[in-house]
C-alpha cells in the first residue's frame, strides 16, 4: 500500500471552528444555535447543539468554539462569557439540615464542593459502610467516594471518625448512603459543609 494511501486512510481529527452564541441558555439542557464565522453568511446558523457544562451558561453573542465529532455532530467547547464569574461561596455548615441516606441537590445553577465527616460504632460482630454518592438522577446511585468500610475490633467496640469529599456538578444530586452489612453498626452524621464554586 502506498503511503499516500495509508495517509488517507488515518481519522481526521476533530475541526474546531469560531463563532458566535444565538441563543441564551437558561439550563444545562438548554441547546443553542450558532453562527460559524468561516461561512460569511450571517443569516447562517448550525444548530440547535448542546454545550460543554460551564461555571456561566452560553449567552447570546458570546464568542465561542464549536468541534464536529466523527458523526459530524456538532458541541459548543468553550466560550467567552461576557458575564462575571461567579466568586466562590463561603463554606456553608449544613450539619443541621442534612441527613444518612437522604437526597440533596445542593444548587442548580453552580457546581458544590461537599465535604461530610461520619461516626461509626461497631461492636465485634458488627460490619459498615458509608458512600457519597453523587449522579444527575434522583435518587443518586453512583458512589463518589467511599467514606468507610468498617469492621468492630475482636476486643470490643470500634468508634471512628471518617471523612469524605465530593464535587456536586451543578443541577446535580448527592446522597450519603449507609450499610449495614453485618450485624447492627450504628451511623452518626457529624459534619456537613458545602461550598458552591
Amino acid at each position: 500500500m502506498s503511503l499516500p494511501a495509508l495517509r488517507d486512510q488515518r481519522q481526521r481529527p476533530p475541526h474546531g471552528w469560531a463563532g458566535t452564541i444565538l441563543d441564551t441558555a437558561t439550563s444545562l439542557q438548554d441547546e443553542v444555535r450558532v453562527r460559524l464565522d468561516a461561512f460569511g453568511d450571517s443569516r447562517r446558523y448550525h444548530g440547535p447543539m448542546p454545550f460543554l457544562p460551564g461555571a456561566v451558561l452560553p449567552a447570546e453573542g458570546d464568542r465561542c468554539v464549536v468541534l464536529f465529532d466523527e458523526s459530524r455532530q456538532p458541541c459548543v467547547v468553550w466560550w467567552a462569557t461576557s458575564a462575571a464569574l461567579p466568586a466562590v461561596g463561603a463554606p456553608s455548615n449544613r450539619t443541621a439540615s442534612r441527613a444518612l441516606n437522604t437526597v440533596y441537590q445542593p444548587d442548580t445553577t453552580r457546581p458544590t464542593f461537599v465535604t461530610c465527616s461520619i461516626k461509626i460504632d461497631c461492636d465485634p460482630s458488627d460490619h459498615g459502610r458509608v458512600w457519597v454518592q453523587v449522579e444527575d438522577a434522583n435518587p443518586p446511585t453512583v458512589a463518589a467516594a467511599e467514606v468507610a468500610d468498617q469492621h468492630g475490633a475482636a476486643a470490643g467496640n470500634t468508634l471512628l471518625t471518617f471523612s469524605a469529599s465530593v464535587i456536586v456538578p451543578a443541577g446535580w444530586r448527592y446522597r450519603i448512603a449507609t450499610s449495614s452489612v453485618a450485624g447492627t453498626p450504628t451511623f452518626a452524621l457529624v459534619s456537613v459543609f458545602e461550598w458552591a464554586l
